[in-house]
């Protein structure tokens, strides 16, 4: 590997500088978590005072192998979206598309570990979270990830990671939840208690699900990966959705307007389709870096359709006022800027709330132009990944450790999560 060799000095001081804690929450298995070669041994990869976190599109943190010490998966800690560009001593590690791993983990005994070899390669299942295939170490040789005899494998297991909630209009304590990693849950008691759905879409990192506006058994579910989901049968079977024109298929937001137009966020940039087949640009004027964004997510103005709120993950909260065709940023903006979700406040369309990965819950009454952070008592996660809002008012946050509730406009919140894997 040439564009390596300058870089194994400078890397082998970081590696030894640093203990082997990701900042980030570890999620391989507990109980299936061994990778094998034939001239290493076993590498845990979810060992004490390590572990491997895997993100939406890479890797963080340390495995453990048992005959060369710890095997660091990427130089990037604190989760979100990162893609390493594997180039320099300050930006390698590996990167998840779709189901295939790619990219460099660093052993100082073993050295590179290559994850998308010739003749090998390392995916994780997006339904099952099973890892599969072979890295290649330079110095020893293959890893293999799954084996029969004896039987072993790494798995990735979700987190109770509470992507969307879904009111159904025609019953208020019918409730629909799209949990990444684990897939749609449904409720009948108001969010009392959840159940997974019978089936659910062939891939579970799900990053937004909505109702259609008159048809509330037809969904939509996006995912990062694996573009459109959708289901006529109130999210009982799902079937996927033709992607056209979305050209990435990692999206991280979706939205849906009265008329049944859906908008999403994607990679890519902001998308428009009447029918989760056929997608259309909505770029103009929006910062981005090189045509990629980080995350985008998307708030729909319900008393004025063509106004649109968009929150760019390090570059603020925008908004449109003719359908996406153009695109205006807020005078100030929420600390942070790690945006996850933008809701309107129903029946007061001046009222925004905002959540940010990291920094919980900021609020603006004058339509998004200026923000501030809410007081979010009891919130005792502010890794926040979604924000609802239901017809009264109460907002429902999805965060790391399951759902939040408040009922006095994001100053106080109390947990929700009985019935939620974890």
């Amino acid at each position: 590997m040439p564009i390596y060799a300058a870089l194994k000095i400078l890397t082998l001081l970081a590696v030894v500088a640093v203990q082997a804690s990701p900042a980030t929450v570890a999620n391989i298995s507990p109980t299936a978590k061994y990778a094998w070669s034939d001239t290493n041994g076993w590498s845990n990869f979810a060992p004490v005072n390590g572990g491997v976190a895997v993100c939406d599109d890479h890797l963080e943190g340390f495995a453990w192998a048992e005959n060369c010490g710890w095997i660091k998966l990427g130089s990037h800690s604190g989760g979100g979206y990162f893609t390493y560009s594997n180039s320099n001593a300050a930006d390698w590690g590996v990167n998840l598309n779709g189901a295939g791993l790619s990219g460099y983990g660093w052993s100082e005994t073993a050295g590179w570990v290559n994850f998308n070899p010739a003749n090998g390669g390392v995916t994780v299942n997006p339904a099952t979270g099973v890892f599969d295939g072979y890295a290649w170490a330079e110095n020893l040789g293959w890893l293999h990830f799954k084996g029969a005899a004896p039987p072993y494998n790494v798995l990735q297991v979700p987190n109770p990671r509470v992507s969307s909630i879904l009111f159904d209009p025609t019953d208020p304590l019918k409730l629909r939840s799209a949990v990444d990693g684990s897939g749609i849950h449904l409720s009948s008691d108001g969010g009392a208690g959840w159940t997974p759905a019978t089936t659910q879409p062939t891939d579970r990192r799900l990053k937004a699900a909505v109702l259609h506006p008159t048809t509330s058994a037809t969904m939509f579910a996006a995912t990062h990966g694996s573009g459109f989901f959708t289901s006529s049968d109130s999210g009982l079977t799902w079937t996927a959705c033709a992607n056209t024109g979305l050209g990435n298929l990692n999206v991280y937001s979706l939205a849906i307007d009265s008329a049944g137009l859906l908008y999403a966020g994607a990679k890519g940039g902001i998308f428009s389709s009447a029918d989760c087949a056929v997608w259309s640009p909505k770029n103009a004027s929006l910062p981005n870096s090189a045509g990629v964004y980080r995350q985008i997510v998307l708030a729909l103005d319900p008393t004025s359709p063509q106004k649109i709120y968009a929150g760019i993950d390090g570059g603020g909260i925008y908004r449109s006022s003719d359908s996406g065709a153009s695109w205006t940023a807020a005078v100030t903006q929420p600390a942070g800027l790690a945006l996850r979700a933008v809701v309107i406040k129903p029946g007061d369309s001046s009222k925004l709330f905002a959540a940010g990965y990291g920094a919980g819950v900021f609020t603006s009454s004058d339509s998004g132009a200026t923000w501030s952070a809410c007081p979010a008592t009891n919130l005792s996660n502010l890794n926040l990944i979604a924000l609802t809002s239901d017809a009264t008012g109460t907002l429902f946050a999805g965060t790391e450790a399951g759902v939040f509730v408040s009922t006095d406009g994001c100053a106080t919140w109390s947990v929700l999560n009985n019935g939620l894997p974890n």
